[in-house]
């Protein structure tokens, strides 16, 4: 980057939020929770929230005031060139767990990142989901309970049933970083290198499809990563109406080891009323001679995720250091 300050983090604003939910009965549930719980809850809000039922969402009078648009396709400040369809940088959605058949009792937890604006949506969200959960997920309609919802710093929200909006918990992703690099050296229990360089592992839990140089990744690259989460850095900071530039990636560090297995999503498009097969690859790289902007950078992939899919669970990482 070359500017050497935080100033491209500290107008990005989110909170975390997770749920965990509980299945009532027993049966076969989707792999892919998060693209699943994604489409049930777009559903839900229309049927919960639509209030002219338009063919073409464009043409509604209400579209600018519409808590599915809001949510759903939520508008950035600036919208950058390379946002060419329906926007969707409101929020996105993370679960690991990709079990495919429940008893009643079995439970999940999945993770909402909410940016900007959209931290005023969450009590529609979880409106919405709680009605998702009496009508079910997957082909067999396996219905959940909503049990626990908790803030970033596992602080709880629901309370009985009640939710305290209080306790949402928003932050800059400025703040975050130095949060979380104070955990990570307190973690490994070492001070900040007197050389000012650090080594790290950076692990994707779900798949990451990064396109760079007119391809599609099939082993980690650094700089294809590291560019990767700097657009979203950017995109971010549009979506919240800052338009700091595109932000140059100065320093790549040296990949000492690295892992990479293909992976493969299954989902149905009810647009395209089609079955779909998405690639990823999971895996970790580590690296040395990372300096501190490029660790900022990898942290904040972390909250901002990387690469495409991200709407399905895609691009989900998270940095260690060794």
């Amino acid at each position: 980057m070359g500017r050497g300050t935080m100033y491209i983090y500290d107008r990005i604003n989110f909170t975390k939020i997770s749920f965990l939910i509980e299945y009532n009965s027993e049966g076969y549930i989707p792999k892919n929770k998060a693209s699943a719980i994604r489409g049930g809850l777009g559903q839900k809000l229309i049927d919960m929230f639509c209030v002219n039922c338009c063919e073409n969402c464009d043409e509604c009078f209400c579209r600018k005031k519409c808590i599915v648009q809001n949510i759903m396709y939520s508008s950035f400040e600036i919208k950058p060139d390379f946002v060419t369809e329906g926007e969707s940088a409101g929020f996105r959605l993370c679960c690991m767990d990709e079990n495919e058949y429940a008893e009643a009792g079995d439970a999940t937890w999945f993770d909402m990142y909410f940016y900007g604006g959209t931290i005023a949506f969450l009590n529609p969200v979880i409106q919405a989901l709680h009605v998702l959960g009496m009508s079910g997920l997957g082909r067999e309609n396996i219905t959940f309970s909503i049990k626990e919802i908790k803030n970033n710093k596992n602080i709880a929200l629901l309370n009985d049933m009640d939710i305290d909006m209080r306790a949402v918990a928003s932050c800059t992703l400025a703040e975050y970083i130095t949060k979380r690099k104070k955990e990570l050296l307190e973690e490994t229990g070492k001070a900040v290198a007197a050389s000012g360089k650090y080594k790290v592992k950076l692990s994707f839990n779900t798949p990451v499809t990064i396109k760079y140089h007119g391809k599609i990744i099939n082993e980690f690259d650094v700089e294809a990563v590291l560019r990767a989460i700097a657009r979203r850095i950017y995109m971010y900071n549009l979506y919240e109406g800052n338009d700091i530039g595109i932000i140059d990636v100065m320093d790549y560090p040296e990949i000492t080891e690295s892992k990479a297995y293909t992976k493969s999503v299954s989902r149905y498009s009810t647009r395209k009323n089609e079955k779909m097969k998405l690639y990823g690859i999971v895996g970790y790289m580590k690296m040395r001679d990372v300096t501190e902007e490029t660790l900022n950078i990898l942290i904040a992939g972390e909250v901002l995720g990387c690469g495409k899919n991200m709407k399905f669970g895609f691009g989900n990482c998270r940095v260690k250091l060794l």
